[in-house]
């Protein structure tokens, strides 16, 4: 290749910078800078729709009026030799348009307005599909095209198929944004109106308990408004989690004990500290579940005062364990009917979610929880 084409490969390359987003001044750039190297009537450049039943022009530059112009059609149904060439993934170097079998249809709509005498057409090539076409075109005498220049060709080719493919790249990247953007807003609003659904239900709770005199319901509305407002805090620091589907379960179970500062009497936390999240989901029924130990508790509390309870998290794989532990048997510590109702709530949980749980009374290690991290 001339030493002047390989130098101009080279300055057309620098015109493509990932922070430009308009496409249409790079390829005018690239495009005179063709036209000056090549010394060519007229480059153009072509996308197919998305049924590739039609050429659609994104840029057009003329050395003679050196206007930059897209928008032009060229259909399937009026040229399907040249198409088809194209869909074979052809370069297409073509001295007499006007006689050439691949290109003589072109001739009413396309090459007699446009005085095109002879063509030099490299497809586009975006992740090995052929996106388009950039046409290299002489008009009004007919041109044969040098080795080095079909090469110098294909290099454009390349470097105007790497610019359209950053556009798309940040076509996309500016579509998720804008989702994500659209989706936390939407998230936002509906973690306010939770809350404030929340406040609303416990006050009722509360107020409607007041209204009665049965010590037992008395006690019920109790639980029930303080199981309300945990779930609300269990919701809080959901909301407050960085990532968009899920939450560090090391992460969530600390803030949950912190917020929860009675539990410091009687439960430690182990953590084996992983950056794994777990989804939203498990982490809402895994802080059900450890609520509801919570509860049940002050029972265990009443006969055996010195007890604690261990919690440990661990990981294997891509498998996170919690294992709830006393240093004596629950059933040697508390009759197991006092449980009953706490631990069915708890099957109750893991069968509704994807918590798998083994539970024996008989052993210092009570209850296991079996979870995955977030995919």
């Amino acid at each position: 290749m001339k030493t002047s084409l390989l130098e101009e490969i080279d300055s057309i390359s620098t015109l493509h910078v990932l922070k430009r987003d308009d496409i249409d001044a790079i390829l005018e750039e690239i495009g005179r800078k063709i036209l000056i190297c090549l010394k060519i009537d007229r480059v153009s450049v072509w996308l197919f729709d998305e049924q590739r039943t039609a050429l659609v022009s994104i840029g057009e530059v003329e050395a003679q009026s050196r206007n930059f112009e897209k928008g032009k059609i060229l259909r399937l149904k009026s040229c399907p030799s040249y198409f088809h060439a194209l869909f074979k993934d052809k370069i297409l170097v073509i001295s007499d348009v006007k006689r050439s079998p691949l290109t003589k249809e072109l001739n009413e709509h396309y090459n007699i307005p446009l005085d095109i005498a002879s063509l030099l057409d490299v497809p586009l090539r975006i992740s090995g599909e052929t996106i388009g076409v950039i046409c290299f075109e002489q008009k009004s005498q007919t041109r044969i095209f040098m080795p080095d220049e079909i090469t110098f060709a294909q290099s454009v080719a390349q470097v105007c198929a790497s610019a359209l493919e950053a556009r798309q790249r940040r076509a996309v990247q500016h579509e998720l944004e804008r989702s994500l953007t659209e989706k936390n807003t939407i998230l936002n609003e509906l973690h306010h109106r939770l809350k404030n659904n929340y406040a609303i239900i416990g006050s009722h709770v509360r107020n409607r308990s007041k209204l009665t005199k049965d010590s037992e319901l008395q006690a019920l509305g109790r639980i029930l408004e303080n199981r309300i407002y945990d779930l609300a805090g269990i919701q809080e620091i959901l909301q407050q989690s960085t990532s968009e589907v899920g939450i560090n379960c090391s992460y969530f179970l600390l803030r949950l004990s912190e917020i929860h500062k009675e539990w410091d009497h009687f439960m430690t936390f182990e953590l084996e500290h992983s950056k794994d999240h777990i989804q939203s989901k498990t982490a809402l029924y895994l802080g059900g579940i450890l609520l509801e130990i919570a509860d049940c508790f002050p029972k265990v509390l009443h006969h055996s005062p010195d007890i604690s309870l261990k919690i440990q998290l661990k990981k294997f794989s891509d498998i996170f364990s919690i294992e709830f532990s006393t240093h004596r048997p629950l059933n040697e510590l508390v009759p197991a009917n006092q449980l009953t109702h706490h631990l069915q709530y708890i099957q109750d949980l893991c069968e509704e979610s994807e918590i798998s749980q083994t539970c024996n009374l008989n052993l210092p290690v009570f209850l296991k929880l079996f979870f995955s991290k977030e995919f």
